[in-house]
């Protein structure tokens, strides 16, 4: 699968693109096809370190999503 990767507290051009392994779904859980993704102005924040009570930079991202 492809994947945005933010390990560190960047803008969206620093973001790096990888291919990941697909995930696999454990018991009680699920996987589901996302066909597109987006980064919406929250998100934007979130890679910034600039969202108040942030866990942290692994958190994840994009959750505007649509599958098929």
């Amino acid at each position: 699968m492809k994947a945005l990767l933010c390990s560190q507290y960047c803008g969206p051009d620093d973001l790096v693109l990888a291919d990941l392994p697909d995930p696999v779904a454990e018991a009680g859980q699920a996987v589901i096809a996302i066909k597109s993704a987006a980064l919406n102005f929250f998100d934007l924040l979130m890679i910034q370190g600039k969202v108040p009570d942030q866990a942290a930079v692994s958190v994840f991202a994009g959750g505007g999503s649509r599958g098929p």
